[in-house]
């Protein structure tokens, strides 16, 4: 509605201000109202993306502090989200169950406050230069927890895979994060090559580091041979897509965005 009156007579701000910041009150307790538990954090993060279009559209620096409050009560829910429980018959089914599709909605939801405000950054106030770095950490950082999650979940919870003995099972499960982590900072590195985005290029260079570290002291010490074999497989391709990035790319995987 304040946008509706923003249109017919954007000389009305004290008015469209009035209606603004009471539709925040207003909308975050129906969220606590009418959604179910789980879903309320996908709803928090929807009404993020809203207030913060509403913020920039109308100019208004609280409306998009609002937008700002309201991500961070997502993101704590969103570490509330990832502890998933089982009935006693349930089977857990790797990105199709409840807990991927809410904090995937809520990381949906950060990718498009990123592009809004990126998109709009001559518009935002000098205290907030440091957000759309901070959005842009958040949703990898989430992106990797989510995935980590439901692969980690995949050999902890009943499923299909129960053919494992229970060492099997814990041998497969931390290689498949290792697994996890070289893929998607490999993928991260590439999208920050193409798209020149100099923050993502270091994150997945600084993943690929946690991963090289996880494989020499955890894997290789802990696990048993054919597990290890996989693993220097995997350690030898991710510092063998490392070497031919920074080679071929070394001027832009550190120079400017």
């Amino acid at each position: 509605f304040a946008l509706l009156i923003f249109k017919m007579n954007p000389v009305l701000k004290n008015i469209i201000y009035s209606f603004a910041g009471a539709s925040v009150v207003l909308n975050v307790i129906a969220i606590f109202i009418v959604f179910e538990k789980e879903w309320i954090t996908a709803a928090l993060a929807a009404e993020m993306v809203i207030f913060a279009f509403m913020g920039i559209r109308l100019d208004k620096p609280s409306l998009r502090l609002a937008a700002y409050i309201l991500g961070m009560i997502s993101l704590v829910r969103f570490f509330k989200e990832t502890g998933l429980v089982l009935g006693p018959f349930d089977k857990f089914i790797p990105l199709i169950n409840s807990r991927f599709i809410i904090c995937s909605f809520v990381i949906a939801a950060f990718y498009v406050l990123l592009y809004l405000l990126n998109k709009n950054r001559e518009n935002l106030q000098k205290n907030e230069a440091v957000v759309i770095p901070g959005v842009l950490i958040i949703t990898q950082f989430l992106s990797v927890f989510l995935l980590s999650m439901e692969f980690y979940d995949f050999y902890r919870l009943p499923s299909e895979h129960k053919y494992l003995g229970f060492a099997d099972v814990r041998y497969a499960r931390q290689l498949s994060l290792s697994v996890v982590w070289a893929l998607y900072a490999a993928a991260v590195i590439g999208v920050g090559i193409v798209r020149r985005i100099k923050l993502l290029r270091i994150f997945g260079i600084a993943l690929s580091g946690v991963t090289v570290l996880k494989v020499f002291f955890f894997d290789l010490s802990g696990l048993r041979t054919i597990y290890r074999i996989i693993s220097f497989i995997i350690l030898g391709l991710l510092l063998l897509g490392i070497s031919y990035l920074y080679n071929r790319y070394k001027h832009r995987i550190f120079g400017e965005d």
